[in-house]
């Protein structure tokens, strides 16, 4: 399909079948074979989720005052879902070897689809062909929630030790005993949209920044040169941190017996909503974003000091976080049943000590506030600042620290916070909040229609950012961190956080 977004024109193909589910439970194989005329106009199916009221990122980043994008229908495929989308400059052939970007969608991992339009790399590959600087956008679909992201010694005995779970994760990677992911059917098919197999830049926001993450720490050969992780990261206690064969066998084993079957065969057999939903009554984490198994295939326990990057081309890596991020927990707890009887202060204090690390954790609550005096109003925003900074800000910086004392000379690292207040009305407006950086890196110049024409500014710069990034450029100068706001089309620059 060929389209105009505002700017230079594209080619858009969707819906293209990159993998198979052979069975719930079991990793799937590269797609291989193609009929000889496709249709690539329409979005292919979405990965079974849990139907919500509301879509997490279409709440955090509000409603735009004239044009309103639309996602599109609700079509779940549980076994035929595993589709990507291609959009190409409409002058791309076969010799091209434009630098291919393969965005990861958010969602917690447990909602989402490359058809929503905040994955949308129109914008994007226009803006590269208005830069002289061409790039091909890829968006994938990968298994979500329970389907995923269940693993378990009983799978592992069942079905191999490949087949034992983070069957999200190799739908986008290779797996070590054969090839089936949508980066490797990218890295074999690129080339006739114009791609370059050997210039892949991998890039996630939210729960697709921890997966991007873990294609970076994974034992498995790596697709990519340049990774982006926006913006969340692997290793905030209790959050984001990969978990244990054990751990997911222990919800593995409640959410059988919550469903009352007893081997994997008659697990397979379940519909897929009720197992969905038995994940998110079993799964004391339900609710905050899906992680990794350390499963010594793709990661081992030494995951936070491994890092695989194709080096033949310019490699680096791009971190950055918006500066109100605790907006994502607010959603999720809004969704949460309020106690009738709200906690004290003095409990909530207990509470937090019970799980927060270090030697004094007395002296870290008195330094956010959080005393037995403080009114309990002020405790639950103090609150969500500290669960801020655990989740994304502290977590960074603590990323950001290894990978500039343990990367090769070869490797660049960047880091950027985005600090824009929304201009969107919703819960969040005037908020420089999480996924918001999706309507400037995704979104068209549309969405803006009826605001100051600097935002639009904005969402070209920060396109352009990206743009450079994949095509090996140096951005900005090492050791300094990006500011994009927090004026109306303002961006300043300072070093990095100490």
């Amino acid at each position: 399909m060929s389209f105009s977004t505002g700017g230079a024109d594209v080619w858009q193909f969707k819906g293209i079948k990159y993998g198979s589910i052979p069975a719930r439970f079991r990793q799937a194989v590269i797609n291989e074979t193609f009929p000889a005329v496709s249709d690539a106009t329409s979005f292919g199916p979405k990965c079974p989720q849990v139907i919500a009221p509301f879509r997490l990122e279409g709440v955090l980043i509000g409603k735009p005052p004239k044009h309103q994008p639309h996602n599109a229908e609700d079509v779940f495929d549980e076994f035929e879902c595993l589709n990507l989308n291609i959009t190409s400059p409409s002058n791309a052939h076969l010799d091209s070897a434009f630098p291919v970007m393969v965005y990861i969608h958010g969602g917690g991992g447990y909602s989402g689809a490359n058809s929503d339009w905040w994955c949308d790399g129109s914008g994007i590959v226009s803006k590269s062909m208005a830069m002289g600087n061409p790039v091909v956008h890829v968006a994938i679909n990968y298994r979500l929630a329970a389907l995923g992201n269940l693993g378990s010694e009983e799978l592992r005995k069942e079905h191999g030790e490949a087949d034992g779970g983070n069957f999200a994760y190799y739908d986008m990677v290779l797996a070590k005993f054969r090839p089936h992911l949508s980066l490797e059917w990218i890295y074999k098919h690129i080339s006739p949209f114009g791609g370059s197999p050997t210039n892949i830049t991998l890039y996630g926001e939210s729960a697709g920044s921890l997966a991007t993450e873990t294609q970076l720490h994974s034992l498995l050969p790596a697709r990519f040169s340049r990774c982006i992780l926006q913006p969340q990261v692997l290793g905030a206690p209790i959050f984001s941190q990969p978990e244990t064969i054990a751990t997911k066998s222990a919800i593995f084993t409640k959410i059988k017996e919550h469903l009352s079957v007893q081997t994997v065969k008659q697990l397979q057999e379940v519909p897929y909503q009720d197992v969905l939903d038995a994940s998110n009554t079993c799964d004391p984490r339900a609710g905050f974003a899906h992680v990794p198994m350390i499963d010594g295939i793709l990661l081992d326990e030494n995951w936070r000091n491994n890092f695989q990057l194709a080096h033949g081309t310019s490699s680096a890596i791009l971190v950055g976080n918006t500066a109100a991020e605790g907006s994502a927990v607010s959603l999720v707890l809004s969704t949460v049943p309020k106690p009738a009887f709200p906690p004290s202060t003095s409990a909530l204090i207990e509470a937090l000590q019970s799980v927060t690390t270090g030697e004094k954790p007395t002296a870290l609550l008195n330094a956010y506030g959080l005393q037995d005096s403080t009114p309990l109003k002020e405790v639950r925003k103090s609150l969500l600042l500290l669960v801020e900074d655990m989740m994304w800000h502290s977590p960074t910086q603590e990323l950001i620290s290894i990978l500039t004392s343990a990367k090769t000379q070869s490797t660049r690292v960047y880091q950027y916070t985005f600090a824009q207040p929304s201009p969107f009305a919703g819960p969040f407006q005037s908020l420089p909040n999480h996924a918001l950086d999706l309507a400037y890196l995704h979104g068209s110049p549309e969405i803006f229609e009826g605001l100051d024409d600097r935002e639009m500014h904005l969402q070209a710069s920060m396109k352009a950012y990206w743009v450079a990034f994949a095509n090996g450029e140096r951005i900005w100068g090492e050791g300094e961190m990006w500011e994009f706001g927090p004026d109306v089309g303002g961006a300043g620059v300072g070093s990095f956080l100490e």
